[in-house]
């Protein structure tokens, strides 16, 4: 069969594409584990897949994986993780994070934020990418005065200052916080007339965490949905939904809908009912 190639001098007028869509719409398209192993061809392939904007742009481009842990037991820990996308929702996929979690264990998670997850496990806390599989240790917390049985361990994003912040609540009312690459120790302060009641559900969105399980005073039960701006490092109250009765506070969970907060209240998962209320804006706190 008799091929016809083009002449070279059509191939040089042929204009080069310009770097940016090279990198940020055609190389940002390539699985995980291609940009690991490109990460050893060249330094400017290490730095490039280490660039804040690339990991922003292969985010976009990559079709979404979810981090989901399930127990037997609202008791029981640890939880087993399990990676699921679009194509496989009935086969878990595992992966180094998960086997390393399964042999070493831990009390406690945070909802994983841009590819990183925070666990706690005693006064430990450390931050793992979820890609490159590598860690960051915290300095050790201490509380002294802790009546929780367990610590509840907070992972925010503030995408104005591109700052990530660890956020524990010690005690009913008392909370550490840890600024990533900024801060050395943990910072202690007390939140006047916010009481911690549990294990809260908790979502962060636009640079504000979003925590349910809160009262404002000691008798209520769990009431309000409690915010922290991850900027300023100050707590606001919101309330549920005035439909909403308050028997249905615990079985809520916050998730965000199209850039909103939602509260979803399932109900009956035998009957498939589900009650969900969006926002139209996003929420504003009352100190």
């Amino acid at each position: 069969m008799k091929t016809t190639k083009r002449p070279a001098a059509v191939l040089d007028k042929s204009p080069p594409l310009p770097e940016e869509i090279i990198f940020y719409e055609i190389f940002a398209r390539l699985p995980i584990k291609s940009l690991i192993r490109f990460r050893c061809v060249s330094k400017f392939c290490r730095s490039l897949t280490s660039d804040p904007h690339f990991l922003d742009a292969h985010r976009r481009l990559s079709p979404p994986r979810y981090l989901l842990s399930i127990s037997s037991s609202r008791l029981t820990y640890p939880h087993s993780f399990h990676y699921l996308t679009p194509n496989n929702c009935v086969k878990s996929q595992q992966s180094e994070f998960i086997e390393y979690y399964r042999n070493h264990g831990y009390d406690s998670y945070a909802k994983s934020i841009n590819g990183l997850m925070c666990l706690l496990r005693g006064n430990r806390v450390e931050i793992r990418n979820l890609v490159t599989n590598k860690e960051f240790v915290l300095p050790n917390f201490h509380s002294h005065e802790s009546k929780l049985d367990k610590h509840y361990i907070y992972f925010c994003y503030d995408p104005k200052k591109d700052m990530y912040k660890v956020l524990i609540a010690t005690s009913e009312r008392r909370y550490s916080i840890f600024t990533l690459g900024m801060d050395k120790a943990w910072r202690g302060f007390d939140q006047l007339g916010l009481y911690q009641l549990g294990q809260s559900k908790s979502i962060c969105l636009d640079g504000v965490l979003y925590c349910t399980n809160f009262s404002t005073t000691r008798e209520a039960e769990n009431g309000i949905i409690a915010t922290f701006d991850v900027g300023s490092e100050n707590f606001g109250v919101i309330t549920y939904p005035e439909e909403l009765s308050s028997s249905r506070y615990g079985s809520c969970h916050l998730i965000e809908v199209k850039g909103v907060i939602a509260i979803v209240d399932i109900e009956d998962l035998k009957s498939y009912v589900i009650r969900m209320w969006i926002k139209k804006k996003r929420l504003s706190s009352k100190s």
